[in-house]
């Protein structure tokens, strides 16, 4: 009896509380250049509503409109981190394309590896964005 459902879900002012006030907020309070953005959990009007809004503010973001919000894109992410033409040991991330992993001569599978998990990291520290491989690492 005594209980509250806001139904966020199907409430036509969800998005924009979220456009209109969390975006700005984080805006506000950021006050830096802000390359990517990753809502976890949220009711689709969290993503959408902060989406719409840091597309709007910041025109480069690369990020593809899907029906939970936004997807955004691993090689843009892993570029602005600053690892496209970077080197590990002996094998890096190629220069023409963030997503591909490059081995510069005997680089060794837990290289590639280290090397991947490293990139991860970053991307995550740095955006709060945690990349997952599409690639199955078949044990030596």
């Amino acid at each position: 009896e005594n209980v509250f459902v806001p139904q966020q879900f199907a409430n036509v002012n969800n998005i924009g509380a979220h456009k209109y006030h969390t975006a700005l907020e984080i805006l506000e309070e950021t006050a830096v250049k802000i390359d990517g953005f990753c809502s976890g959990i949220g009711t689709g009007g969290t993503i959408t509503g902060i989406g719409e809004a840091l597309k709007a503010q910041y025109p480069d973001m690369v990020a593809f409109p899907v029906a939970e919000g936004y997807k955004l894109a691993a090689g843009w992410l892993i570029d602005r981190a600053g690892w496209k033409g970077r080197t590990l040991g002996r094998c890096g991330v190629y220069e023409k394309q963030a997503l591909v992993l490059v081995n510069h001569g005997g680089c060794t599978g837990e290289e590639v590896r280290l090397l991947a998990k490293e990139v991860a990291g970053d991307v995550c520290r740095k955006y709060g964005v945690t990349l997952e491989p599409e690639t199955i690492f078949v044990e030596e």
